[in-house]
């Protein structure tokens, strides 16, 4: 070193930088920069040269071998001042963050990507956790965006982060995008959601809450969607937010459009709410799928026209609503247009305000097969207003099922017209329509046409309470111009009104079969004892009623020898309770009540009247004991 120059190990510091004082003595004496710093070359002349790297930055090890060996920092990255010493020295960028390319030195020179946005990684926008799964709206609001521009950039994230898989012909998202808590005004439609340029399966959207993350739709013009799904998304997952319907500025707002030829189907909604004035909630178009859809403990409020609408197509199938709250000043819930296979599993459905509407809706016209299924199990209705109905149904054919639901919350409060079912399939059969194990306040009301009576139907009622109607004919309702011989019979089984006592307890009947021209009727049975359990005496009787047009067909009145030890004759009969009784079937011995009798008496009288169908069990002055082991048996059929 006689000419005055330095070389330390490789020569990566020569005269020329001790020259111009680049590196001086006190640097090098200092223990700055050390042999291993220099010597593996991870610090050049030029970086070391420009001064872009100082001392400081070099002492205090901010600028560390790992973040500068790998290249992953270069000196165009340092020496245009795009990263400075603070955002290295506190860990913001790091190796993970740039060493994949995602961070590129044009962006970060052009100070498009800044510390605050690198605090969280991109792709996953979420809080340094290492997830880049999920986008995190707040990301885009901490950084100044608006509402509108959030979910600009959410979108186009959600969009970037699609790809293509071996294992499914559509293309498939890979990220989640998080709501924060809080008050959204979306003012404009497809701002909330895009929907890609291709088919694109799997997308979850989730919020903070039920309703700690309220969207509020909020559009200038009228008859938008927030959502328009031109069939390219599939699965897609909606949960702990609500959707506020907003109609300050304009009207006839829908939640989404559904339109599909083969894409758009199977969505999901878990805990979301919807509030506010709608016009429709889903609203479903097009020839193909928009199938396989359901919706978890979800909350429909405030005004409808309808919050889901299957319009176009027999193809839209597979609905399923689990304890959902539909509780609205007015509206329709469910509207079938074509065809559908719907299940509703417990919740609340309401009507609080004086205009009401219909729960579920199916119209007519030729529907294909396998696509007018229909089941309501466990639901709680309330009717506040007689313009409330549970179902109106135009399904030709199918099958209609209400299990174990209750609407008599409002029994009171109805009058006794009131209908809460309406089926009328035209020219064409009945669905075949059950009500089992409910509890049931209204009327029931059947449309004939003029060829409904050359079609076969089927409806029961069977294990009900009715809490309005003490026989099952005052039940039903029937509406027709021409041929009553299309009157559907409605088969009432094990049922009963909840106000029955003794005398109106038999409330099984087939009704209809005084007008329908292929009226199936059924031989019933009914035993009538005392409230001991006991053939009557002394003259004691027992008043029963049976179902309006039944007609009694046989009447017998038994008791085996030995049941009883009168010497007295037996003595029984069984007439109406007209001011002139009808004498039905009568038994008087010559031998004692002992010996035992048989009285079996065939008859074909029609119940055709209130006063014909109220009958009497009567006993003779001279029975002078009860029988526990006699019987009276009417048969009628029905």
């Amino acid at each position: 070193m006689a000419d005055g120059s330095i070389s330390i190990n490789d020569g990566a510091i020569s005269s020329g930088k001790l020259a111009d004082g680049a590196v001086t003595t006190g640097k090098l004496a200092d223990g700055a920069v050390t042999t291993n710093k220099i010597g593996s070359g991870q610090v050049t002349a030029d970086k070391v040269a420009d001064g872009s790297i100082g001392t400081a930055e070099l002492a205090s090890g901010a600028v560390t071998a790992d973040k500068i060996g790998a290249g992953q920092v270069t000196a165009d990255k340092v020496a245009d001042g795009a990263i400075g010493t603070a955002e290295l020295a506190n860990g913001a960028v790091q190796t993970a963050k740039i060493g994949d390319g995602q961070v590129t030195g044009a962006k970060i020179a052009s100070g498009t990507i800044t510390q605050d946005k690198l605090a969280f990684p991109i792709g996953g926008g979420g809080t340094g956790t290492g997830d880049t799964t999920t986008i995190y709206l707040q990301t885009y609001l901490n950084a100044g965006q608006s509402v509108t521009q959030a979910f600009a950039s959410a979108n186009a994230a959600i969009q970037a982060a699609i790809r293509t898989t071996p294992s499914n012909t559509n293309r498939v998202g890979t990220v989640k995008l998080k709501l924060p808590g809080g008050r959204l005004v979306v003012p404009n439609p497809n701002v909330f959601l895009l929907t890609p340029p291709f088919r694109t399966c799997g997308l979850v959207i989730e919020g903070a809450g039920t309703y700690a993350t309220e969207i509020v739709f909020q559009p200038s013009v009228a008859n938008q969607a927030l959502i328009t799904n031109k069939d390219n998304w599939l699965f897609l997952t909606f949960r702990d937010m609500a959707f506020v319907g907003d109609i300050s500025y304009a009207t006839g707002l829908t939640f989404m459009d559904s339109y599909s030829t083969g894409g758009a189907q199977n969505y999901v909604f878990e805990r979301v709410n919807w509030l506010g004035t709608w016009r429709y909630g889903l609203h479903l178009t097009g020839n193909n799928t928009n199938s396989e859809m359901s919706f978890f403990h979800c909350g429909i409020s405030g005004t409808w026209e309808t919050f889901f609408w299957s319009e176009t197509s027999d193809q839209f199938v597979n609905y399923n609503f689990y304890s959902c709250q539909f509780e609205v000043s007015e509206g329709n819930y469910i509207r079938l247009t074509e065809g559908g296979n719907v299940n509703v599993w417990g919740g609340s459905l309401i009507h609080y305000g004086a205009n009401g509407g219909t729960y579920f809706i199916m119209e007519g016209g030729a529907h294909s097969y396998g696509t007018m299924r229909f089941l309501c199990s466990g639901v709680r209705f309330e009717h506040q207003t007689d313009k409330s109905m549970m179902i109106d149904c135009a399904w030709a054919s199918g099958s209609v099922k209400f299990l174990n639901v209750d609407n008599t919350t409002e029994t009171g409060q109805r009058s006794a017209d009131w209908t809460f079912a309406r089926f009328s399939p035209g020219n064409d059969n009945m669905p075949i329509v059950s009500f089992d194990g409910c509890m049931l306040n209204g009327k029931i009301e059947f449309v004939y046409s003029s060829n409904t009576f050359d079609h076969p139907h089927n409806v029961e009622f069977a294990n009900c309470e009715f809490s309005q109607y003490a026989n099952a004919a005052d039940m039903v309702v029937y509406t027709g111009a021409t041929n009553p011989g299309g009157r559907p019979v409605v088969r009432f089984r094990n049922c009963r009104y909840q106000s029955s006592n003794a005398v109106t307890a038999i409330f099984d009947a087939n009704v209809g079969t005084d007008a329908s021209n292929r009226g199936a009727m059924e031989t019933r049975s009914v035993s009538i004892r005392t409230a001991g359990g006991q053939l009557p005496a002394r003259g004691a009787y027992e008043d029963f009623n049976l179902p309006i047009n039944a007609v009694v067909t046989r009447i017998v009145i038994y008791s085996p020898a030995g049941a009883v030890t009168s010497r007295n004759p037996a003595d029984f009969k069984i007439q109406t309770r007209e001011t002139t009784p009808q004498v039905l079937a009568s038994v008087k011995t010559t031998t004692p009540y002992s010996s035992g009798f048989l009285s079996d008496t065939s008859m074909f009288i029609p119940c055709s009247s209130d006063a014909k169908r109220q009958l009497r069990f009567i006993s003779g002055s001279g029975v002078d004991q009860y029988n526990s082991k006699g019987m009276c048996v009417i048969y009628y059929l029905s």
